[in-house]
């Protein structure tokens, strides 16, 4: 009832309290993977928001500007999810505020099949947040990173790793999910580069604690062992 009133509703504080609504129920449909409400709730709270986002309300902006760029991605509106995600490129401060948007759109290039370009565009974003990867690994550097891995098993108690607390240090998360994203994006054609980024995932585990990435992350090391 609320957002049929977004024409007669000309107040600032309540416009944002009812866009802030808006996320709050694009965040509850998004739980019941009922996408399409989802993504109409998020454009409602966007439209409220009209003239005040992303200088006065930056977060509230970002979320759900995010929350519509994937829930237009998994109805497969692509052409509403590269406007959301444009936007978000636009105003976003910093690459850990974009890192979401950045994974929209590496997702689909990969559903999309275009492996190159989304390995290309995982490498830009490593770089970035710090952790970055080479286009062409050495057979050096992977025996180098391989030993510094096994090596850290080495120095650890096997029981130990068991007790590794959460990570909650944004920057690793948000590496890590861009690591994972990477393996996605090279195993079909660069191996040398999905080797790097689950050897990657696996130091950062050891180093900082465990995430919903690490198990991905073990398994992966695990097949490198093996072959």
């Amino acid at each position: 009832h609320l957002n049929s009133g977004i024409d007669i509703i000309e107040d600032n504080d309540v416009r944002m309290e009812v866009s802030l609504l808006n996320l709050r129920a694009a965040k509850k449909a998004r739980c019941a993977s009922a996408f399409e409400k989802a993504l109409s709730y998020s454009k409602c709270g966007i439209q409220f928001l009209v003239g005040l986002y992303w200088m006065g309300n930056y977060e509230l902006s970002l979320e759900l500007y995010v929350i519509a760029a994937q829930m237009a991605y998994c109805i497969g509106n692509i052409e509403q999810m590269n406007g959301f995600l444009q936007e978000i490129f636009e105003n976003a401060k910093s690459v850990l505020d974009k890192v979401e948007a950045f994974s929209i759109k590496i997702n689909h290039l990969i559903v999309q099949n275009n492996f190159e370009q989304a390995l290309g565009s995982v490498l830009e974003v490593l770089k970035q947040l710090g952790e970055p990867i080479s286009p062409e690994p050495s057979k050096v550097y992977i025996m180098y990173q391989l030993f510094k891995t096994k090596l850290m098993f080495r120095m650890r108690e096997c029981e130990s790793i068991l007790y590794l607390a959460d990570i909650t240090d944004p920057l690793v998360l948000a590496k890590m999910k861009i690591l994972i994203l990477t393996i996605h994006s090279s195993f079909m054609v660069n191996r040398k580069i999905a080797m790097i980024a689950t050897l990657k995932m696996v130091q950062l585990t050891m180093n900082h604690g465990f995430s919903k990435y690490s198990s991905f992350a073990f398994a992966s090391y695990a097949t490198i062992l093996s072959t």
